[in-house]
């Protein structure tokens, strides 16, 4: 199920070919041989030939059995990972399967994915030496002269020539170790400590254990996988060595192998007269919870009964996990062997998060007794199918607004005299002013008489944009959160605390998928944003179409009012959500960006994309965009607090 190629793939042939195509070629040569030199071929009684040719075959097709053993060749099926979400990806990670040399097809396919890394390392680069004071008249000869760190290794990944003497490639090639991998480790540890990024949990390049990990086993949706019927290579090891005991045995003319060999026909035979498994299920799950809140741990119990009458010797059943959701405890997995009208139970948990998650068919593998037959089925489920989970704001969480305002009463102090809390100024009295603003005081002192002007506080109107396309679905760990889960928690809480201080609140995506709910106030207002957040397609990875940025700009400005605020949640995981959020801002409307960070520090790859992302920060900033940065495992009202701070210096 995997696109995955390696260094062995490049080969077509499997053992068995490879060496009956030896054989052949040595018949041809001694054929010719003989028709060269009649003299030199034996007389043979045919029968004699045929049985040893026979033997012959067999024993070299055991071998090219074992040998596609031994590199564990099988066509038995490889299921997706459902206890994962596959909505998500995670920063960096194509990095390290390209140092991994996974995603290439030979050596130079190598050598063209460590090509692209060492093009996307020079850019981030460039950018980390203009952050640090380097002019950029001056930057790409420091890159070639290799001032910019004292690493050799790291200095040569940008070079043509290379750093590592004889003794020291020997030595790489002894340990399988890409000399260009090495280096372009070394270069991600220095351009990071360039950065700044010290606390990174991967920092010895030349650690064995900071060498990129590329998870096993492939994350993905059951109605990937193909309906089959196909035979599994339970019985390579027993035909491989029947056929070898029964060659040998022929031509060592020793009848008592011969006969060893002869008993592993037995479970051959089987394969062929045994039925192929078709089993009769009835399959039911059940939720504890149908509409839980975001976090909570839902319990699923599913009931598999054979309602035929054969026996179900060996069946592998595998639940149809929702694919935004993570199985935290339990499996969807469950091998089970059932006799007619007998059933099976089990259960797993799932943690609920925001929206509505349909299960998927689960996948039934079954196979016959000796496991020789391998059939692939979706099967269909009684009982609850989906979870449906909504935003239930439960603190008072807000992200602090520009004075940019509305004429409308709010709380939103600006800077403008009149009826408010704060005092302003005074000015001199006019007929008609309140009596209770008179600065009486002043008065009695034998001055004229004057009114104190306060704050007026007016209603903002903010409006919460959420990147939601494909891009913006990362996470840290693929068992984490994502971006846009992160995001949606805290939409949901900043919509509901501006509302409650009188503001006029609006909300929309940016996906592929439209949605807009435009500004407005009250308890009904908020109904229709949790029902938006909690059932909106544009909110769900996956749904068709592409995103295009100058067409969702367009549309955008059309519906923005014209003293909106904006607020955009975004894991800044590419250039794009940069750029989008600087044209807004140049074009009026106040911008501040909530990021959470969904990148990491432990493996190379993971390095860059945090690298990439923290440029983001600083580009956002130089643009006179608000920032803040919400790191993992944080409560927002902490990084807005640790934001505030930044923006009072």
């Amino acid at each position: 199920m995997s696109d995955r190629l390696s260094e062995t793939d490049e080969i077509d042939l499997s053992g068995a070919t490879l060496v009956l195509v030896g054989l052949g070629a040595l018949a041809v040569t001694i054929a010719i041989v003989f028709v060269l030199d009649p003299e030199l071929a034996p007389t043979f009684d045919p029968i004699v030939v045929v049985e040893y040719l026979m033997a012959i075959l067999g024993v070299g097709a055991a071998l090219g059995l074992g040998v596609n053993y031994l590199r564990g060749e099988q066509g038995e099926l490889d299921p997706p990972l459902v206890e994962y979400r596959s909505t998500v990806t995670v920063p960096g990670t194509s990095i390290d399967a390209d140092l991994a040399g996974t995603t290439a097809e030979g050596a130079l396919g190598r050598y063209k994915r460590i090509g692209a890394v060492r093009e996307r390392l020079r850019a981030v680069l460039e950018d980390v030496l203009s952050r640090t004071g380097v002019p950029e008249s001056d930057r790409e000869e420091v890159v070639e002269s290799g001032a910019w760190t004292d690493d050799s290794a790291a200095t040569g990944f940008f070079q043509s020539s290379s750093p590592f003497s004889a003794s020291d490639r020997i030595r790489m090639r002894a340990t399988r170790q890409h000399p260009l991998v090495v280096q372009a480790r070394h270069a991600i540890d220095a351009v990071a400590s360039r950065l700044g990024v010290d606390g990174r949990e991967w920092t010895d390049p030349d650690d064995s254990g900071a060498r990129s990990e590329i998870d096993e086993g492939w994350v993905g949706r059951l109605s990937d996988v193909q309906r089959q019927i196909s035979e599994t290579d339970r019985l390579r090891i027993v035909t491989g060595l029947t056929l070898f005991a029964v060659g040998t045995g022929v031509l060592l003319d020793a009848g008592l192998v011969v006969l060893a060999g002869v008993v592993g026909l037995g479970p051959i035979a089987l394969r062929y007269v045994g039925p192929t498994p078709a089993p009769q299920l009835e399959i039911e799950r059940e939720l504890d919870d149908a509409e839980p809140d975001p976090d909570e741990q839902v319990r699923v119990t599913v009931t598999v009964s054979n309602v035929g009458d054969r026996m179900v010797s060996d069946l592998r059943y595998l639940d149809g996990v929702p694919p935004g959701l993570n199985v935290v405890d339990g499996s969807p997995r469950h091998g089970m062997a059932l006799r007619p009208g007998a059933s099976a139970r089990f259960a797993y948990v799932v943690e609920a998060e925001r929206g509505e998650h349909a299960f998927e068919e689960p996948l039934l593998i079954a196979r016959d007794v000796i496991g020789s037959v391998e059939r692939v089925e979706r099967a269909e489920t009684s009982g609850e199918s989906s979870i449906r989970c909504e935003p239930k704001p439960t603190s008072d969480l807000s992200v602090p607004v520009r004075a940019q305002t509305s004429r409308d009463v709010g709380r939103v102090v600006t800077d403008v005299g009149g009826s408010g809390l704060e005092f302003h100024s005074v000015r001199e009295y006019r007929p008609g002013d309140p009596l209770k603003r008179i600065d009486w005081n002043r008065v009695a002192r034998g001055g004229e008489p004057a009114t104190m002007q306060f704050r007026e506080e007016h209603a903002a109107t903010v409006v919460l944009l959420l990147d939601a396309r494909g891009e913006a679905f990362v996470a840290p760990e693929r068992d984490a959160p994502n971006a846009i889960e992160r995001s949606l928690g805290a939409v949901a809480e900043v919509f509901r605390s501006r509302l409650d201080r009188d503001d006029r609140v609006g909300l929309g995506a940016l996906a592929a998928e439209d949605c807009w709910l435009p500004p407005g106030a009250g308890h009904g207002h908020w109904a229709l944003a949790r029902r938006l957040l909690a059932t909106d397609p544009a909110f769900t990875e996956g749904g068709d179409g592409n995103f295009y940025t100058l067409l969702a700009m367009r549309r955008l400005r059309k519906r923005l009012p014209k003293h909106a605020q904006l607020v955009l949640f975004s894991p800044l995981a590419d250039d794009a959500a940069v750029s989008i959020a600087r044209r807004l801002h140049a074009y009026g409307y106040p911008m501040t960006v909530v990021s959470p960070d969904a990148t990491a520090t432990d493996t190379p790859g993971r390095t860059v994309a945090h690298l990439e992302r923290r440029l983001r920060l600083s580009r956002l900033r130089d643009a006179d965009v608000r920032v803040i940065d919400w790191r993992r495992d944080e409560p927002l009202s902490i990084a807005v607090d640790r934001a505030q701070r930044r923006w009072s210096r």
